[in-house]
């Protein structure tokens, strides 16, 4: 994290880069991100990999390693799914999904954090 410089950092990622799509279906269980833009020592477009949490009014999301586009050069981190406008832990579910899927904002905030709480 102190590498990364990412650590309190806020910044844009998407589930799928190439849909251009508003919104995408989710499943709980292991999930990647891609980073939207470039923040401390993250470029833009690297792969953040962990897993997704399906809550019944939200989804959370907790990424342990980062891999750097065009290096491949991995790091373990500490990155949440968060949600900008109001800069709360997880993004809201919208409107379809079940319970086994969530359909979700495809362009999402992610924040480095110190440690996860509980």
């Amino acid at each position: 994290m102190q590498k990364l410089d990412i650590e309190g950092m806020q910044w844009a990622a998407k589930f799928d880069p190439n849909v251009r799509s508003m919104h995408v279906t989710v499943r709980e269980g292991r999930a990647a991100v891609y980073t939207n833009s470039t923040e401390g020592h993250v470029r833009d477009g690297s792969l953040l990999t962990g897993t997704l949490y399906l809550g019944s009014k939200r989804v959370y999301g907790r990424f342990t390693q980062l891999r750097q586009e065009k290096t491949g050069e991995t790091f373990p981190v500490c990155v949440e799914l968060w949600f900008n406008p109001d800069r709360t832990r997880g993004v809201p579910r919208s409107e379809g999904g079940d319970e086994n899927t969530a359909v979700v904002p495809n362009l999402i905030s992610v924040k480095g954090v110190w440690r996860y709480d509980e």
